[in-house]
């Protein structure tokens, strides 16, 4: 950027730094769209704006820069499982960790602001009860087999219900395309003006994107239906054995996947499970048909399964972390 001079604009004795040029790429602005809001309600809107380039491209360059952050924490020498999963559960704060005598590790309240009484406790205290409450997740070959009959029935039901989504989606993109060129030989032959073409592009090219993109994710979430499921039981019923011979950051992810809002209080952790994990857990203790297979045996459009699938796999990612414990 600095041969080409890009960097002219800079003040005097001033360089690009990384950390700048990383928030560039990161800006949806080069996709025709801005950012909206603040913190947890900040989304992504479509602006009016000329799109300078398309998805896939942006789409890659997301990844490298997701890559490059995980290789910057994966350079730590340090990495403690139980960090950023628990919190303080007297005052509410983070639980935070350090090493003492260079084998023992302890966690304990960073106690910001706060007059909190509680002591620290050390990570083997933590991981043996990690280890007893793992078990509640081990699933019996019954319930397993009663889980695959549930997601085969949701599977015939997906494709008699969501699939019409897809064919109704295919249908859309064929008229905005179809409408395009009309609309174009219109321009060309001067019976729709400028600004009005101008406008109805970028609005209906917009809409095939999103269209394409959703067709993606469809396509994606539906080849891997039947293995998502069988892969999600897998790692249910090997938690333990998984934990018990996992390195510190193997730990660290899989309690992610497995653990939401757990708190620490007294030396005690009390862990509380993900969905669908959560689900898992509930129904392993009855370990019957009507725990497995849903509320209605009769209809497997309200199985678990279904329901569990289609929560997780819009954004994509437990399904790509079960894969790699496999």
């Amino acid at each position: 950027m600095e041969k080409i001079g890009l960097t002219t604009n800079l003040p005097v004795g001033r360089r690009l730094n990384k950390t700048s040029v990383a928030k560039w790429l990161s800006d949806p602005l080069y996709l025709g769209r801005f950012w909206w809001g603040k913190g947890k309600e900040r989304t992504i809107r479509n602006g009016i704006h000329e799109q300078l380039i398309d998805h896939a491209t942006w789409q890659k360059v997301q990844e490298v820069l997701k890559r490059k952050n995980a290789n910057k924490k994966r350079k730590h020498d340090h990495i403690f499982p139980f960090k950023e999963t628990l919190t303080c559960g007297e005052c509410g704060r983070s639980v935070t960790a350090y090493r003492q005598k260079v084998k023992h590790v302890y966690y304990t309240c960073t106690k910001y602001k706060r007059k909190c009484t509680q002591e620290p406790v050390n990570e083997t205290l933590l991981n043996n009860c990690m280890l007893s409450f793992l078990p509640c997740l081990e699933i019996s070959d019954k319930g397993i087999e009663y889980v695959v009959t549930a997601l085969k029935q949701s599977l015939d039901q997906k494709r008699a219900t969501s699939d019409k989504v897809y064919e109704n989606m295919v249908k859309e993109r064929t008229t905005l395309k179809n409408r395009l060129d009309r609309m174009y030989e219109d321009r060309l032959d001067g019976k729709v003006p400028e600004d009005t073409y101008n406008t109805k592009y970028q609005q209906w090219t917009l809409r095939l994107e999103t269209i394409d993109q959703q067709m993606q994710q469809h396509d994606k979430a539906d080849n891997n239906y039947y293995d998502f499921g069988i892969k999600i039981l897998e790692l249910a019923k090997n938690a333990q054995t998984l934990y018990n011979m996992a390195e510190p950051e193997e730990k660290k992810e899989l309690l992610h996947y497995l653990l939401t809002n757990s708190t620490l209080k007294d030396k005690k952790p009390n862990f509380r499970l993900k969905k669908p994990f959560k689900h898992i857990a509930e129904r392993a203790q009855n370990d019957n048909r009507t725990s497995w297979q849903g509320w209605k045996e009769s209809n497997p459009r309200w199985s678990l399964w279904r329901r569990m699938y289609y929560h997780y796999t819009t954004p994509l990612y437990l399904k790509e972390a079960v894969s790699r414990f496999f």
